[in-house]
C-alpha cells in the first residue's frame, strides 16, 4: 500500500465502525432495567458539569441487579424517544464502574474525555453522508462547554429550547407517542467497546488532519506497516547482547531479539504463553541501555502484571516505572515514587546514587558472564541434538 492511500483507508474504516456501532445505540423501551436504566434525579450530572466522576445510587432491586450484570457501560444524554418504541442517546461516553463504600452505590469515571455522537440520530435529518461526517466531526470537536456542543446539535436536530435552557432531569416516560426529546440521562449496555471507540476517534482525527499528519507517517510504526522497505524507517539504537531477567524459551527469546533489533514487532499468542514475560524482558533490556519506554494497553490487567513483575525484579526501590491512569492510580504512583526518591538519600543527605551505580556495574558484569555461560550451554545443546539427529538418520539408512 502507498502512504498516500492511508487517509482513504482510514476514512473507510471509520464508516465501517460507524455502521457496526449503530445497532447498539437504539434500545427498546421495554428493555429498561435490563439493557439500560435512568437512575438520576435533579440536574444532569456528568456532561454539563464536566465532572471527573459521579456517584449513582441504585433505586430498588432492579437497578441493583443491573449493576451486577452490567458490562461495557455507557452514559448517554439527552434521550430521543422514537415513534417505534425505541430510545437513543445523542451523546455518549464509555464509563468505568467501581464499587462504592455503600452497597447500593457505584462510582462512575469517564474512560475518555471525548464524547461520541449517535450518527443514527443524525441520519434522521436527511443530510448526505458527507454532511453527516462534517456534522459529526464538528460535534465531536472541542467546544469547551457541553452547553455549546448541545446548542450546535440543536440547530441540525430540531431540539426544543426548553431542553437547552433547563438541565433538570426528566424521569423516563412510561408511555409516549414518540418522536420527542427528553432530558433523561441513561446508563446503557452496548457492544461499543472502549477500544473500538478510541480507534474510531483516532482514525477520524487522522482523516480530518491528514494534510498535517501524513508527512509524519514514515517516522512511525504505521510507516513501517505501510512501507516496510522504506529507507526512512527508524532503526533501534545499538544495544548490548540480550540478557534475561526471567527465563525464556526459544520462541520467547527469538521474540525479544526481534523486538530489540527491528523497528516493528508483532507478538501474538493465547493466554498463558508468556507474552508478559517477553514484554518484561524487552523493557529490562531497553532500560539497561538507557532508553525510556512507553508501554500502552487498552486493558489494565497486563499493565498491572508487567509493573508488578518489574517491581519484583528491581526489588521495589530500583523500580522507577510510572503507572498512569485514573486519580487513584496516579496518587499511588506519586506516593511510590516519593518513597523511592527518599531512599536515595542517606541519613544526613549523603547521596547513595554512586554506590547504586557501582552495584549496578558489578551486577551487569556478573550478568554478562552468566549470559555467556548460558549461550555456551545452548550451543552445546544444539550440537548434541544435531549429532543425535545425524546418528538416527544413519541408523535408519
Amino acid at each position: 500500500m502507498e502512504l498516500d492511500d492511508f487517509p482513504r483507508l482510514a476514512d473507510f474504516l471509520v464508516r465501517c465502525l460507524d455502521e457496526e456501532a449503530l445497532g447498539g445505540l437504539k434500545l427498546r423501551r421495554n428493555q429498561a432495567g435490563t439493557k439500560f436504566i435512568a437512575p438520576w434525579r435533579g440536574e444532569e450530572p456528568l456532561f454539563g458539569p464536566n465532572a471527573a466522576e459521579i456517584v449513582v445510587s441504585a433505586h430498588g432491586d432492579a437497578e441493583a441487579g443491573f449493576f451486577r450484570r452490567a458490562h461495557r457501560l455507557h452514559y448517554g444524554y439527552p434521550l430521543y424517544l422514537h415513534q417505534d418504541g425505541h430510545v437513543s442517546p445523542l451523546f455518549f461516553i464509555r464509563i468505568d464502574v467501581q464499587k462504592s463504600k455503600h452497597a447500593y452505590s457505584r462510582v462512575l469515571h469517564p474512560v475518555l474525555k471525548s464524547l461520541g455522537v449517535n450518527r443514527l440520530l443524525l441520519k434522521r435529518t436527511g443530510l448526505s453522508f458527507g454532511e453527516i461526517d462534517m456534522l459529526t466531526m464538528e460535534l465531536e470537536g472541542d467546544f469547551g462547554a457541553f452547553d455549546a456542543r448541545l446548542k450546535a446539535a440543536a440547530k441540525a436536530l430540531d431540539i426544543p429550547d426548553d431542553l437547552l435552557d433547563d438541565a433538570t432531569v426528566s424521569p423516563l416516560l412510561e408511555r409516549t407517542a414518540g418522536g420527542i426529546w427528553a432530558r433523561t440521562p441513561i446508563l446503557f449496555i452496548s457492544d461499543i467497546s472502549g477500544a473500538r471507540y478510541r480507534l474510531r476517534y483516532e482514525l477520524s482525527q487522522f482523516v480530518s488532519k491528514a494534510e498535517y499528519l501524513q508527512p509524519e507517517i514514515p517516522d512511525t510504526a504505521l510507516g513501517n506497516v505501510l512501507d516496510p522497505d522504506s529507507e526512512q524507517t527508524p532503526s533501534p539504537g545499538q544495544r548490548h547482547r540480550r540478557f534475561e531477567v526471567s527465563p525464556l524459551n526459544e520462541q520467547q527469546a527469538c521474540a525479544v531479539d526481534h523486538a530489540l533489533s527491528e523497528p516493528l514487532t508483532v507478538i501474538t499468542g493465547p493466554p498463558g504463553t508468556g507474552k508478559s514475560q517477553v514484554v518484561v524482558n524487552i523493557l529490562a533490556n531497553c532500560i539497561a541501555s538507557g532508553e525510556s519506554v512507553l508501554l500502552a494497553s487498552n486493558n489494565n490487567k497486563p499493565l498491572d502484571e508487567v509493573c508488578q513483575r518489574l517491581a519484583d525484579i528491581m526489588d521495589g526501590i530500583g523500580d522507577f516505572t510510572f503507572r498512569l491512569g485514573n486519580k487513584t492510580v496516579l496518587q499511588k504512583t506519586r506516593d511510590g515514587i516519593s518513597g523511592k526518591l527518599g531512599h536515595l538519600l542517606a541519613f544526613e543527605g549523603t547521596p547513595l546514587a554512586p554506590d547504586l551505580w557501582q552495584q549496578l556495574e558489578t551486577l551487569a558484569g556478573e550478568r554478562d558472564g552468566k549470559q555467556r555461560e548460558l549461550d555456551a550451554l545452548r550451543d552445546a545443546q544444539a550440537a548434541i541434538e544435531s549429532a543425535l539427529k545425524k546418528q538416527n538418520q544413519t541408523a535408519s539408512a
